[in-house]
């Protein structure tokens, strides 16, 4: 109870809002590489959870869109989240200009792709 009253006191110091802004997406995939590892870097594992549920959440709208245009999808589940969460790190490190969203997109790509079957 305690870590799920942490991980909302957090979202919600994080959430922004303005009113009649325009954004194309909102969340912690908005922040950049810099500002992720930042947030990692201390040992609680609740900020890089809170992150990787917003990845995947955009890597399952992603293949949502491309089931939706009859195109291959992506096996979100070809390597375990913990692979998957060093990969985000690992080119954050090395992309730190980058956006959060651009390591997603990185590791969505890199998923093995599943054919759509013909309707």
């Amino acid at each position: 109870m305690k870590v799920i009253c942490v991980a909302a006191g957090f979202l919600l110091s994080c959430a922004a809002s303005a009113s009649g802004a325009s954004y194309a997406e909102m969340g912690y995939g908005s922040h950049g590489c810099t500002q992720f590892l930042s947030d990692v870097a201390s040992p609680s594992t609740v900020t890089e959870t809170i992150y990787f549920s917003w990845a995947q959440g955009y890597m399952s709208a992603l293949n949502y869109s491309l089931l939706a245009r009859n195109e291959s999808t992506r096996n979100l589940n070809a390597e375990p989240v913990a692979a998957q969460e060093k990969f985000v790190r690992d080119y954050c490190g090395a992309h730190p200009d980058e956006g959060y969203d651009a390591a997603v997109a990185g590791l969505f790509t890199s998923f093995p792709e599943v054919q759509t079957p013909a309707q």
